[in-house]
């Protein structure tokens, strides 16, 4: 179990760049007192485990926990409640809901507070990564169907030039019909 916690927060670690792995405690803190981040470790997988039941709520508890968060936000600081709300924001796959999770995690992106949590801005980061890549892929859509109504338009346009040169070469043929080789008309018979 420790084993999976800890490739849990390699994960995250390798997801966001900017952080070491965090590394097995050794004998002798194992058997005596907490290793240093061990609050951090705690923290870290709490707000993991979190992420993963978040992920099966329903809309209306989404909604009712983003609010929740909201009201525990303190302004300018990155705390689990600023992720927390960020990741929800991140569970609709819209261009809106990642700039919305962009924005929330600003404070955890800066330069660390004395307060901050290092999971927490390892998280953060992680989830700011992912909004990213959603706000790309979204103008990646919009370009690709602007792309293709400005290519269906051609088409259209290559269709009607096409019509029209038919019906010159048409009427050509027409009017040739009526002529002798001199190029005089010649009269229709009745």
């Amino acid at each position: 179990m420790r084993a999976e916690r800890l490739a849990a927060l390699a994960l995250a670690a390798a997801l966001a760049g900017c952080a070491p792995a965090p590394q097995r405690p050794s004998a002798a803190a194992a058997g005596g007192a907490p290793p240093a981040g061990a609050g951090e470790e705690r923290q870290a997988l709490a707000l993991l485990a979190w992420l993963e039941t978040a992920r099966a709520l329903g809309p209306d508890a989404r909604a009712r926990e983003a609010r929740r968060l909201e009201a525990a936000l303190e302004p300018g600081r990155c705390a689990p409640a600023r992720v927390r709300l960020a990741a929800l924001a991140l569970e609709g796959a819209d261009a809106d809901g990642a700039g919305r999770a962009r924005a929330v995690l600003a404070p955890c992106l800066g330069p660390p507070d004395d307060g901050d949590g290092a999971a927490v801005r390892l998280v953060a980061a992680a989830l700011a990564r992912l909004a990213d890549a959603r706000l790309e892929a979204a103008r990646a859509r919009a370009d690709l169907a602007a792309a293709e109504a400005r290519n269906a338009t051609l088409e259209r346009q290559l269709e009607a030039l096409k019509d029209i040169e038919r019906s010159i070469r048409e009427r050509g043929r027409a009017a040739g019909k009526g002529r002798r080789g001199d190029g005089t008309r010649t009269r229709p018979s009745r």
